[in-house]
């Protein structure tokens, strides 16, 4: 819904909707800015699900990337910044990691949708969070941050990653374990999208993204919370 929408259902001046709005939302960032943060191991682990204690005891996050659809920006710079190849429009990026129990425990800032996953991973911070024989739980679009992990100590798990080859059986097994519980990042992906804000910022949106995507990454830990049960393979 517009500004000007608003501003005639209260019969009050637009600007003092966007007024509001911007007060609002810098407000809320402000006094949650603790709600998402990253447990220790011993929370991690006290509360992983059944479905990784088999395979990845150690799993202390799942990461990925989403996008989200932009207007056309209004300079050459940010329109060359933002866009993405891979959804042939202009977006913004973050990084997302997640508990294996589904709680969001880190949001990076916006990035232009040109970047790449393993560039946003290495620069974000979220590197930084890591602790030895931590296992990092990843797609095939991460592979540039093996070395980052295993600088830290800790270990990246992605699915085996084909080379004009055909998958040996404990392969094909590998890829449907990590699947079977990597899966679960696109279910928090899919409740974050639910917020109808992030269907497409507008351009006088982009420079307040960081707190709007926080405020949505908030209200999803809000929700009630969910826990992985495929079968290990």
């Amino acid at each position: 819904i517009t500004y000007s929408a608003i501003s005639a259902i209260f019969n009050i001046n637009p600007t003092t909707v966007t007024r509001v709005f911007y007060n609002i939302l810098y407000a809320l960032a402000s006094q949650t800015k603790h709600f998402i943060f990253w447990p220790d191991k011993k929370t991690v682990f006290n509360t992983l699900p059944k479905a990784f204690k088999s395979n990845y005891p150690n799993c202390r996050c799942i990461i990925d990337c989403t996008e989200i659809k932009t207007e056309q920006p209004s300079t050459v710079e940010q329109r060359v910044y933002m866009y993405s190849h891979y959804k042939n429009t202009y977006t913004i990026k973050v990084l997302v990691a997640i508990t294996p129990s589904g709680f969001i425990s880190f949001v990076s800032k916006c990035y232009g949708g040109r970047s790449s996953d393993t560039f946003i991973t290495n620069d974000c911070g979220f590197l930084s969070k890591l602790e030895p024989n931590d296992e990092v739980m990843a797609d095939k679009g991460f592979p540039g941050i093996k070395v980052s992990c295993e600088n830290v100590k800790s270990v990246l798990v992605v699915p085996p990653i084909l080379h004009n080859r055909r998958f040996t059986e404990e392969e094909v097994l590998q890829t449907y374990s990590v699947a079977s519980v990597r899966i679960h990042i696109e279910r928090v992906f899919s409740r974050l999208k639910t917020y109808s804000i992030l269907n497409k910022i507008t351009v006088d949106l982009l420079p307040s993204t960081d707190e709007i995507i926080y405020i949505c990454c908030v209200l999803t830990n809000l929700q009630s919370t969910y826990y992985v049960t495929r079968i290990q393979y």
